[in-house]
């Protein structure tokens, strides 16, 4: 009941229904809008490696704000990453988990899942399968994906294609960890004022 009424007010405010992922296109939004774009350029790029949606679906200077700074911009930018992608994972499924669509911007929850069967950065293939979380942000402008931000769990693929051991921590400069009987197995400590992890 509690979150009915939670829900209730959020949607009265203007906030926009979260979309579970076996829900219709149909009732995600018009076949023109933000968020069935999106759920189809999942679906035809990535899924299937079908590039023609991603011509007509993003702006000429689209940018991804993951990408580093030598990457093209574009269309052709994102072509490139999920050729890259689908390289390292030819059998790649994205599956969206959650979607929220509000005004210029999409918000995606995703679960990505492969086989690596090419190299990733430095890590030869492995030949192992693979799951891990995803969240992005899409920017709109006249109707076309202008911007990407996401993050992933690189830390869990990086464990689960046996690049880090179980229990190990990538040093990071600065940063400083002890043990507690947390869940986590790490809490926080203060330097210089500041938590760390």
């Amino acid at each position: 009941m509690r979150r009915r009424r939670i829900l209730a007010r959020a949607l009265a405010l203007g906030a926009a229904p979260i979309l579970p992922s076996n829900a219709p296109l149909a009732a995600a939004a018009p076949a023109n809008a933000p968020a069935t774009l999106i759920r189809r350029v999942i679906d035809e790029a990535f899924n299937a490696g079908q590039f023609d949606v991603v011509d007509t679906a993003f702006t000429a200077d689209y940018l991804d704000h993951e990408a580093g700074p030598e990457a093209p911009r574009g269309p052709e930018g994102f072509k490139g990453f999920v050729r890259a992608f689908r390289i390292t994972f030819p059998d790649v499924e994205v599956t969206v988990e959650d979607l929220i669509a509000e005004g210029d911007r999409v918000a995606l929850r995703v679960t990505w899942r492969g086989t690596q069967l090419g190299a990733l950065g430095g890590v030869p293939a492995t030949g192992l399968p693979v799951e891990f979380a995803g969240f992005h942000v899409y920017r709109f402008d006249d109707g076309k994906v202008a911007e990407h931000w996401g993050l992933q769990d690189d830390l869990g693929l990086l464990l689960q294609l046996g690049v880090v051991a179980p229990g190990a921590v990538p040093p990071t400069p600065g940063v400083t960890m002890r043990a507690s009987r947390s869940l986590s197995g790490i809490v926080p400590s203060r330097v210089a004022g500041r938590p760390t992890y």
